[in-house]
This record gives structure tokens, C-alpha cells and sequence, in this order.
């Protein structure tokens, strides 16, 4: 049997239970949670009290976080912002719903459980009915069922389909029930505006219009329920297309600045559907009042910005030629806006330049949000340089978030410019906007990508310290982290070779690190997380780490440094900016591994961007390598590999010698390196030539007279070496060298006696050589020329 509620009897129960309406504040979620838990702390597995005193203080209790929860919802709505709260909103929604739900089926089922009675011991139904105990089941139901109503339909909208459908109809079918009696009461007429929402919700305009028309023209009801109605039946009429009523009704809601911005917007959207069919002046004016009032709704912030720029942007379908007519300039940069979600670029500069050109004068928040659109317009047309100078004047506009925007925006189109040009990445205007925008606004969305910058900016100009605090800085971003990671490791790897041999705690660290990128770029490459140029790029970096950190080890293993270096270019040839360093390691690898053929290959390859990114000390450190690596090759029986690594010299002294950045002793070292590769007439060039500045030089009139002797030229030989001779200090080394070396050249002439005759005079001076093997040798020589 279907439970029997008597509406007269609930009235009563409810008037005086509930009394007049409730004004609660917002409330979180977890104060509703709260108070729920109190309700029901004292239920037995979740089941409500059977004693009914304490099930009517349970339904106080969770009346009141029904109420809250209203309030939640309704603060929700309001600022636009349900659908970002939904889930927090669904757990307040199942929190109160479940024990009133549990509790309105109790109470039902105890009324049956007494009709059931009743009926099969052949009683008397009305005497039951009349009973208090029966009396006071219907109105604990009722008291749930009231609560239960309001949070069906506020719970409804977080739901879509037919969960939606049948909340809605639970709660329209619980507010009918109380719409019994001859009386008129406030709970009647709260239901009535209960049932009229429903209706709305559910699709039922006619019926909707109906309930919620008579609430809001019955003066019984207190002014904001009747404001509530007439704002439902704003929502109704134009949902139900009936545009010229809403206007009507929406007059007196938009008068006074409530705050609220629904009226507002629902207003807005009937006068942009009427101007679609009205032509002329009225059109314009309805159209006028739309762009007026939803710059109000914008005001409110949130999703309601968005909202407005939605309506805007479905409802205007030209706004390039509204914006040419309209005079407000507010009005004119909300079509400027439009205009720009409808990628109308041109057009809005156009606009925003039509607007500085104007007579009117602009008022400074005005100006700086015409700089700040006209910068993103022309950002947006590929303009970098243009927008960069109106984003610039644009960073003065009074909201920081509009300032943080067009500070991020000049930053990016600097950044665009620098993509183009990249010798632009070092100018004072790039580095200006990436300084001023990460450190005027640390906490935009974006920063980041600034820190990112200026830590790469540093790096550049080997300022890595200063480089590593920015690199630490970059946490926002994935993929910005892990290039900030990667860049930071090239600090440390490069902060290495400034202080000596490193620390083994260092390396320990940077190894360790090393290990951790390779496994996040293996993850990042496994989800596809960033883009496939940007996880090769840094596949190329790690690979240049990781051997530049092998190369730094006390034993380091040559064979696996060349081994991942090897076709570095051809693997990632969208990196030249390491081919420098990878060309650099490649060498010493190749020295310590004797392989000279390819050393040389890379250094005729390389020697100019060696010079260019090393200098030329660290190049001439580079030859020098290899020429030692020769000398102990030759000492140990292998002359052919000395000058194979010494032709790997030769080539890199000869892209100095290109790149004009051979010292004088780099030139001899040239001459002597061709000289001891079989190139003796490019010796003997460089050897004359020095001669000519240097008429007087030891060591080049010693080095080309040993090489015109190898030439076969004995007497410019025998000239030089006096040359060498009268140019020396009498007594000091080199004029002992160029005595011995005329004694020693006519001998091989066959004049041993002048021979003899230059060693005997010499004699006398001998105990003043120092040089044992320079004095054995002219011992030597004397003992063969004089016998």
C-alpha cells in the first residue's frame, strides 16, 4: 500500500519545525562533511535511529548540512565556477544525500510496516492514520523529504543524462507533494518555486513559466525568493526562445549592481537574439547594450569572462565592422577581443591602430590594454619586432595579470626574433625582456620559460655559476625542467676543468646525475611525453656529457669516449652548436689511441671552429698533444707513427695559421712541424719570411740552416750558420752551437785544417761551456780534424 501523507498535518509539523527561511554562508566541503559525521556518528552500520526523537534530531543535523550544501552550490553557480568544482561538489552532494535518503526510506518503511499491521489484524486504518505515533512518521518523512528536495535538484546539475533526469523528477514529484491544502503557506509557496526549477531543468518551459511566474508576482513571498524567480524565469524564457519577455522581465534585475552576474548575462544574450532580427537603429541599440552588459559579466571574473567572450563571439557575426562603428572604447576592445578569438589579425590592428589615431583621448588603463592587444595582434601576425614595442609600452596596464601577460608575450616575440636571427639571443633588448619579465612577475605561469632563458643566456657567455641559479629555478614545466637539468650538468661538467683536477665526490655526483637524466629522457621517450627534435637534441647532449665526464676520470676508457662520438654529426646534425667540443674529445681520444689517420681527417675538418669556440692556446695544447704523443711513439722504435701525429699537428697550426692567430713561436712550431712531415719547401717559405722581420734570430737562422742543408744547399747553409755564429754572444751556448757547426761543415768541405785552426782557437774558451753534450761533441770533432 502506497504511503498516505496527509498535506494539512505536514504543513503544520513543517511551519513550526522549519520556520522561516534560512540564510546560511558559503561553506567547504569539508565543513559539510563535518557536520554530517556529527548527524550520524551515533548510527549502527550506517543505519538511522529507530527511536524518533533522536531520528528527528538526526534530520536537524543533516538539515542544516543540506543547507549548507545549498549554499555551496549556490555560491558555485554564481561565480561560474561549478564546473571546475564538480568533483568536490559530487562529494558534498553523496556526503548529505545518502543519510537523508536513508532516512526518508526509514521512516516510510515504518509507515508501512503499520498499515501492513493494521491491515491483517482487520483494523481500523483511520484510527491509524489519527495516531500519534502514525502522525509523527508523516511528519519526520516530511521534514527529510524537505531537505531531500532541495538537495535532489542542486545535486542534479552534477550529473548529466538520466541521472540528471531522475533526480529532477524525484525532486519535482516531493515538492508536489507538498502543494496539497486549501491553505496558503510559506513551504507551499517555496515548493511552488521548487517545482517551477524542476521544470525549467527538465525541459517543461510552459509548466516552468507557469510555477515560477506566480512566485514571483505573489507579494506573500519575501523579496529574494521573488528575485530568484524571476531570474529562473529570465533562465526560462530564453532558453524557451521567447527573447522580447525575457528583456521585459530582465529589466528590474539589471538596474542595481547586485554582483550577480546571471541577469546580466542572460539580458545580454536576449538583446544580441533580438538585433539578429531587427535592423537599423534598434538593432545597434540592442547590440550596444549586449556589448554593455557583458562587459559587466566580464568584470565578474572567472568563468564568467569567459562566458561573455563566448556569447559574444557566437552571437556577432562580424565584429571587424561592429568595432569600426561602435564609439565606447571598452566596447571596441571587447570586439578587438573577438576579433581575435575569430583570428581576425588584421583587422584588429586595424582597429587598435584606427583607436590611437583618434581624437579622444584615451584614459591610461584604456591605452595600456589598446598597446597590450595591438602587440598580441601583431605577435600573432608574425610582426616580432613591431609587437615587441607594444607589449613594452603595454607593461604598465593596472591589472598584473594583463601586465604579466604582455611581459610574457614581449618576451617570446624577443625570443621569435632570436629564433630568426641568432646572434639577436645576446642583444640588450632580448636580455631585457627576459630579465624584466622573470623578475617582475616570478609567479606567471610562464616563468619558467625565462629562467630557462636567462640560465642559457649565461651559459652562453660562460657564466656558469650565475647560469646554475636560474637553471635551478625552472620546476613548472617537464620538459623545461629536464632541459634546465641538461643544462645545468653542462655548468658543472664545465666548472670541471677551472679548478684543477676534480674532486671525487664531484665526479661522484655528476655521474649519478648523468645516470638519473639518461633514465628520465628513456622515460620521456617511452611516453612520448615531448616532442621527438626536442629528445634527440638532448640524446645529443647527454651523449656529449657523458664522455666529456669518462674524459675527466683517472683512468679514462679512450676507446668508449671515440666510440660514442663516433658520427656524432651525422646523428644529430641539428646540434652544431657541441660539434666543437665533440671534435675536441674526439682528438684526445684519437691521440691516446694512436688512431692519427682520423685525427687528422678531424682536424683539417675542425681546426676553424676549434679556434673559434677554444682560442688559440687551447688548440696549440691540442697539437702539442699529439706532437708528444709522437716523440714517445719515435723513442720507442715507431718513427712512422711520430709523424703521423705530427701531421695531425701540422693541421691544427695551420687552421691558426689561417685563422691568423699563430704566435711567433707558433710559427717556427708550424715551420718545424712541415720540416718533420716531409714539407720542406713550405718550411723553408715560413723560415724566410720570419727571417725578413727577424734578421737576427737565433732560432731561425739555426732552423733554416739545418733545413737548406737537408735541401742539399750546403754553402747558404755555411752562410747562415756564420751569420748565426757572429749573432751570438761570444761564449754563451748558441755561439759554441754555430762554432761547431763551421768546423764541422768545412770538414765536410775537406778543409780539416781551418777546421782544426777554428776548434784550437776555440779551446781556450771551452771550460766556459756548460753543455755537456754540445762539449762532447766538439770534443769529438776535435780529436778528428787535429790528430
Amino acid at each position: 500500500m502506497k504511503r498516505k501523507v496527509r498535506g494539512a498535518l505536514i504543513f503544520a509539523f513543517l511551519v513550526a519545525a522549519l520556520g522561516a527561511p534560512r540564510v546560511v554562508a558559503a561553506q567547504s566541503v569539508a565543513d559539510i562533511q563535518a557536520e554530517v559525521r556529527r548527524a550520524t556518528s551515533a548510527w549502527h552500520g550506517g543505519e538511522p535511529p529507530a527511536d524518533s526523537a533522536a531520528l528527528s534530531a538526526a534530520i536537524e543535523q543533516l538539515g542544516q548540512a543540506a543547507l549548507k550544501f545549498i549554499a555551496v552550490m549556490d555560491r558555485s553557480l554564481q561565480s561560474g565556477s561549478d564546473s571546475r568544482e564538480r568533483p568536490a561538489l559530487l562529494e558534498a552532494y553523496r556526503a548529505v544525500s545518502q543519510p537523508l535518503e536513508a532516512v526518508y526510506e526509514k521512516t516510510g518503511g515504518q509507515l508501512e510496516r503499520m498499515v501492513r499491521k493494521i491491515i491483517e489484524e482487520d483494523g481500523d486504518l483511520e484510527a491509524l492514520y489519527e495516531s500519534p505515533e502514525y502522525r509523527q512518521g508523516q511528519a519526520l518523512g516530511a521534514q527529510a523529504l524537505y531537505y531531500l528536495n532541495w538537495v535532489r535538484f542542486y545535486g542534479a546539475r552534477l550529473f548529466e543524462g538520466s541521472q540528471r533526469r531522475a533526480l529532477l523528477e524525484k525532486a519535482a514529484s516531493g515538492f508536489s507533494s507538498f502543494l496539497g491544502g486549501e491553505k496558503s503557506t510559506d513551504l507551499q509557496r517555496e515548493s511552488l518555486f521548487g517545482r517551477g526549477l524542476c521544470a525549467l531543468e527538465l525541459g517543461e518551459f510552459e509548466a516552468a513559466i507557469e510555477d515560477l511566474q506566480a512566485v514571483a508576482e505573489d507579494p506573500q513571498n519575501p523579496p529574494d525568493r521573488r528575485h530568484k524567480a524571476r531570474l529562473a524565469l529570465l533562465d526560462g524564457l530564453v532558453r524557451h526562445g521567447r527573447y522580447a519577455e525575457a528583456v521585459k522581465v530582465s529589466a528590474p534585475l539589471t538596474t542595481s549592481d547586485s554582483g550577480d552576474p546571471r541577469p546580466l548575462f542572460l539580458r545580454a544574450r536576449a538583446l544580441l537574439e533580438l538585433a539578429k532580427k531587427n535592423a537599423g537603429i534598434e538593432a545597434e541599440r540592442q547590440r550596444k547594450e549586449a556589448v554593455a552588459l557583458l562587459e559587466r559579466v566580464r568584470r565578474a571574473g572567472g568563468a564568467w569572462e569567459d562566458r561573455a567572450q563566448q556569447l559574444l563571439l557566437a552571437s556577432v557575426d562580424d565584429p571587424a565592422k561592429y568595432a569600426q562603428d561602435a564609439t565606447n572604447p571598452r566596447a571596441r576592445l571587447e570586439l578587438v577581443k573577438m576579433m581575435l578569438q575569430k583570428k581576425q589579425f588584421s583587422e584588429a590592428v586595424q582597429v587598435l591602430e584606427d583607436m590611437g589615431k583618434a581624437g579622444t583621448r584615451l584614459s591610461p588603463a584604456v591605452e595600456a590594454e589598446r598597446r597590450y592587444l595591438l602587440g598580441l595582434a601583431l605577435f600573432q601576425l608574425g610582426s616580432w619586432e613591431a609587437a615587441a614595442r607594444e607589449l613594452e609600452l603595454a607593461l604598465n596596464m593596472p591589472s598584473q595579470v594583463e601586465a604579466a601577460e604582455a611581459a610574457y608575450l614581449r618576451f617570446k616575440a624577443r625570443e621569435k626574433l632570436a629564433a630568426e636571427k641568432p646572434e639577436l639571443a645576446d642583444s640588450p633588448e632580448y636580455e631585457r625582456a627576459v630579465r624584466e619579465y622573470a623578475e617582475r612577475f616570478p609567479e606567471h605561469r610562464f616563468a619558467y620559460e625565462a629562467y630557462f632563458r636567462l640560465g642559457e643566456l649565461l651559459q652562453r657567455r660562460q657564466q656558469c655559476k650565475e647560469a646554475l641559479e636560474y637553471f635551478g629555478r625552472v620546476r613548472a614545466d617537464a620538459e623545461f625542467t629536464l632541459r634546465a637539468r641538461f643544462g645545468a650538468l653542462q655548468c658543472r661538467v664545465t666548472l670541471l676543468g677551472t679548478g684543477g683536477r676534480p674532486s671525487e665526490d664531484a665526479m661522484r655526483a655528476i655521474g649519478e646525475e648523468l645516470r638519473a637524466l639518461r633514465t628520465a629522457l628513456e622515460q620521456a621517450e617511452e611516453k612520448k611525453s615531448m616532442e621527438k627534435t626536442t629528445l634527440v637534441n638532448m640524446r645529443a647532449k647527454l651523449t656529449l656529457l657523458d664522455a666529456a665526464w669518462q674524459s675527466w676520470q683517472a683512468e679514462p676508457n679512450w676507446s668508449s669516449i671515440a666510440q660514442a662520438l663516433d658520427g656524432f654529426e651525422q646523428r644529430y646534425p641539428q646540434q652544431p652548436e657541441l660539434f666543437p667540443a665533440v671534435a675536441r674529445l674526439r682528438l684526445l681520444a684519437w691521440a691516446e689511441l694512436g688512431r692519427f689517420a682520423e685525427a687528422e681527417r678531424e682536424a683539417i675538418r675542425a681546426a676553424a671552429v676549434l679556434i673559434q669556440q677554444y682560442g688559440r692556446e687551447e688548440v696549440e695544447n691540442l697539437a702539442v698533444k699529439f706532437i708528444r704523443k709522437g716523440t714517445a711513439l719515435r723513442n720507442s722504435g715507431d718513427a712512422s707513427a711520430d709523424v703521423a701525429a705530427q701531421r695531425v699537428a701540422l693541421q691544427l697550426y695551420r687552421g691558426l695559421a689561417e685563422a691568423r692567430a699563430l704566435s711567433e713561436a707558433g710559427e717556427l712550431t708550424l715551420a718545424r712541424l712541415y720540416e718533420n712531415t716531409g714539407d720542406l719547401e713550405r718550411a723553408e717559405a715560413i723560415y724566410r719570411a720570419a727571417l725578413n722581420a727577424k734578421p737576427n734570430s737565433l732560432p731561425l737562422l739555426r732552423a733554416l740552416a739545418r733545413l737548406v742543408e737537408a735541401r742539399g744547399q750546403r754553402d747558404e747553409a755555411l752562410q747562415l750558420w756564420k751569420r748565426y755564429t757572429e749573432a751570438a754572444r761570444p761564449g754563451d751556448q748558441p755561439w759554441y752551437e754555430g762554432q761547431y757547426q763551421l768546423a764541422r761543415l768545412d770538414r765536410e768541405a775537406g778543409a780539416t785544417q781551418a777546421a782544426c785552426s777554428r776548434l784550437r782557437d776555440l779551446k781556450p774558451a771551452m771550460p766556459g761551456l756548460s753543455d755537456h753534450e754540445l762539449r762532447a761533441r766538439l770534443d769529438a770533432l776535435y780529436k778528428e780534424v787535429c790528430r
